[in-house]
Parts: structure tokens; C-alpha cells; sequence
């Protein structure tokens, strides 16, 4: 067994022990952090520079296995990319039956009507299958990434005249790499993590996917209008399958936002169910204040952006700390920052929001 599949094999070792043992957030967090790192090479705050003429980022598939084009060496503000909310609703695997599939990802700044690819391979780069796309419309500068075909790479066969769900090698770590016919223009790292439980009677133990899903979420302001309403966007999964059959758990959420001069808003009390598999949940923002005229009222976005500065959004889960993101307001507006930064970071690894989304990473 070679140091990297040490590694593949560690990482589900280590999310089962996680499980069993205290702190299991903070080590669902680091585990999702470390295949960042081990996958790609990057700190998960910290931008990568643009990869510069004739070079291929660490973790592409151009770097191992396969004979794929590299990064586009050309400079320009708006690289293709993906829809980051589209990709993150669009990458499961079935807690039970262990399939992976692909379910409609958007792209940004891809013609329609251009075709290109997807690979999914392993960490150590072993390519496993490939879907062939056609960019459909959708509304500029957004195409569907219509799944053409799907190949089974190592026995060399089509599988589907279209996208379909596929068997994995196992728990472990994954990348897919996004192409067009003469640009790589994408790559997400992702772990298949198995949690379990101590109980015997709680029946089989789960697949789970981890990675960004955990660390990031986004402030939405509907057509990037003041007058609309705030909410904050994130994606909940179980973390532990508990000492029950029972697939969903209840959790009580709650979003708060504290700035310059204290609690800003706060969200809607109300009841999650959350499975094994990532769903993304909505949070209207609301006035905080009870007794005040405003109290309970929609807090519309113009109210968070009149006070430049410092602010911080946590989310409580069971009145427990579950996170919490750090953005700023400047000159009125939100502030992007990391990996959002657009023709600043490496576009392999941009998060795309479009004009109404503005993603931040857990602190």
C-alpha cells in the first residue's frame, strides 16, 4: 500500500473513530480540510495564484493519468466555471447503495452549445469515469451541463447515452475535473467517508461525502437588490448516525449576525430534518429586537449594508455552536474575499456566485 492510499484509507479510519469520541464537528471540519490540502496542495483560506504559462496546478488530472489539456494560460477577468451552489447540490452518493452521480451543474462563461468532459478519479489520480457534455442554455452567462455519455474508464466501455449513477472503489478521496476540448477549467476535491455506529442494532453504516460543503455558505440577496429580503444559504448533513435506525434527525437551527453595534439580525426560529446526504437550507433573516416595532419583520438587505465594518454570522444547532463565517461591508457593499476573489484566484478552484451570492468559509 503506497503513502497515498495510507492516507484514503486513514482519512475513513479516522471519520468511524470520530464518530465514537467527543468533538465530532471540529474533526468532520478537519478531515474535510486535510483532503482539501492533500487533494490540491492549498490552504483553504488562502487564494492560489493563476497558474502561469506551460504550468498545471497540483491535484489536475493533467498532472496524472491521462492525456488531458492543461489550464488555460490566457489572462481574462470572467474564466469558464461552474455555478458553486449547482456543483455542490449536484455531487451525491447514496448513503445505502454507494452510487455517485452527477445531477444538474451549471457552468458560467461557456458557450452554448460547446461540448467537453468530466473526470472522476481518485486522489492518486487513477481516472474511473468520464461524462461527456453539451453546454445548454439556461440565461447568460449560465449553461446546463448536459450529461451526453457516460464511460467506464479502466474497462474502456460506454455505460449510458447519458449521466447515470456509478459504483465507487470505496471510501476514500476523489477529484473531478472539469474540461473543455482544449482547457481544463474546473477541479473539485471531494472524500467518501463512512460513519457508523457503537449500537449493533442501528443497522449499516452510511457513505457520506465531505469537503466544502461543511465549510462554506453564502449571503443571498435576491437580483442584488437593497430593498430585498437577506438570507444565508448552507448545506447540513448528519455527522454521526446516532444508536437508531431513524435516517433524519430534527435539529433546531438558528443564524445570527453581529456587527459594529451588536446583533444585526437573526433568523426565524425553526426545525430542520437533516439525512446523511447534504441538502441546502434557507435562512430569512429577521429584525432581533422583541418588543421593538420591527421585531420579527423581514430584514431587507439595504439594513446590513447602511453600517460599513467587521461582521460575524453564527449558526447555532441545539443551542451548540455549530460555526461561523466572517465577511465585511465597504463602501456599502459586501466584500469578497479567498477564493472568491474573481481573476485573483486560481480558477480551478473559484467559487462562482454570480451577482446575488457572496460566499464565505467557516473560520
Amino acid at each position: 500500500m503506497n503513502a497515498k492510499s495510507m492516507w484514503v484509507w486513514a482519512i475513513g479510519v479516522f471519520v468511524i473513530a470520530a464518530a465514537a469520541h467527543g468533538g465530532i464537528l471540529d474533526r468532520v471540519r478537519d478531515a474535510a480540510r486535510e483532503a482539501v490540502q492533500e487533494v490540491t496542495g492549498e490552504k483553504a483560506e488562502a487564494p492560489a495564484a493563476p497558474a502561469g504559462p506551460g504550468q498545471v496546478p497540483a491535484g489536475s488530472a493533467a498532472s496524472g493519468g491521462g492525456s488531458h489539456p492543461g489550464p488555460s494560460a490566457e489572462r481574462r477577468e470572467y474564466y469558464p466555471s461552474v455555478s458553486y451552489a449547482t456543483l455542490l447540490n449536484g455531487v451525491t452518493v447514496h448513503y445505502r447503495h454507494h452510487k455517485f452521480a452527477l445531477n444538474n451543474i451549471q457552468a458560467t462563461f461557456i458557450e452554448e452549445g460547446a461540448t467537453g468532459y468530466i473526470i472522476l478519479r481518485t486522489a492518486d489520480g487513477t481516472e474511473l469515469y468520464r461524462y461527456d457534455f453539451r453546454a445548454q442554455p439556461v440565461s447568460k452567462p449560465y449553461t446546463l451541463l448536459e450529461l451526453m455519455g457516460t464511460f467506464d474508464l479502466r474497462k474502456g466501455e460506454q455505460l449510458s447515452g447519458g449521466g447515470m449513477q456509478v459504483d465507487l472503489d470505496g471510501p476514500g478521496a476523489y477529484v473531478l475535473d472539469f474540461y473543455l476540448p482544449a482547457e481544463h477549467f474546473y477541479t473539485f476535491p471531494f472524500t467518501v467517508d463512512v460513519i457508523g455506529s457503537d449500537d449493533p442494532f442501528a443497522g449499516d453504516n452510511w457513505w457520506v461525502t465531505s469537503g466544502d460543503w461543511f465549510d462554506w455558505g453564502y449571503l443571498m440577496i435576491t437580483d442584488a437588490d437593497p430593498e430585498k429580503n437577506l438570507s444565508w444559504r448552507m448545506w447540513l448533513r448528519r455527522t454521526d448516525k446516532g444508536t437508531t435506525t431513524r435516517l433524519k434527525e430534527d435539529a433546531k437551527v438558528r443564524v445570527e449576525i453581529r456587527g459594529p453595534g451588536g446583533l444585526v439580525c437573526v433568523s426565524r426560529d425553526a426545525t430542520r430534518s437533516i439525512g446523511p446526504d447534504w441538502n441546502r437550507w434557507d435562512f430569512d433573516m429577521a429584525h432581533p429586537t422583541e418588543g421593538t416595532t420591527t421585531w420579527g419583520e423581514y430584514f431587507k438587505a439595504k439594513n446590513l449594508l447602511a453600517n460599513d465594518g467587521e461582521y460575524t454570522l453564527t449558526v447555532m444547532k441545539n443551542d451548540t455552536l455549530y460555526g461561523a463565517w466572517k465577511f465585511s461591508v465597504a463602501e456599502g457593499r459586501l466584500q469578497h474575499k479567498g477564493r472568491t476573489l474573481r481573476a485573483e484566484t486560481d480558477p480551478l478552484r473559484f467559487i462562482e456566485g454570480g451577482r446575488v451570492a457572496w460566499w464565505y468559509c467557516r473560520e
